[in-house]
């Protein structure tokens, strides 16, 4: 997680951390302390989530128009937002 946050944590201007189900999870709680501890003063910011359509949902709420959200993590995380339909129709995404 440390590795992740270091190669591409200077590209996110806010982290909406989720719990997933499972022991082998880390919680929102623990990914959120992991980031603060290596942040080193990065301006970004933290939320935390239930569930990965609640954090979808309110990354969503959130952005303006030309932003752009990245979910990525385990088969759960990205498995909860595909399945509930993500991403939405207009909604502009990758496909390479």
């Amino acid at each position: 997680i440390g590795a992740m946050f270091k190669l591409i944590g200077h590209l996110i201007d806010h982290w909406y951390f989720t719990d997933l189900p499972g022991p082998r999870a880390a919680t929102a709680a623990q990914l959120a302390q992991l980031w603060q501890a290596q942040a080193q003063g990065a301006k970004t910011t933290v939320s935390l989530h239930v569930s990965p359509l609640q954090a979808l949902e309110a990354a969503s709420a959130d952005a303006d128009p030309a932003d752009r959200i990245l979910v990525f993590g385990s088969f759960l995380t990205v498995g909860a937002v595909v399945e509930a339909g993500w991403p939405r129709s207009g909604a502009k995404h990758l496909s390479h």
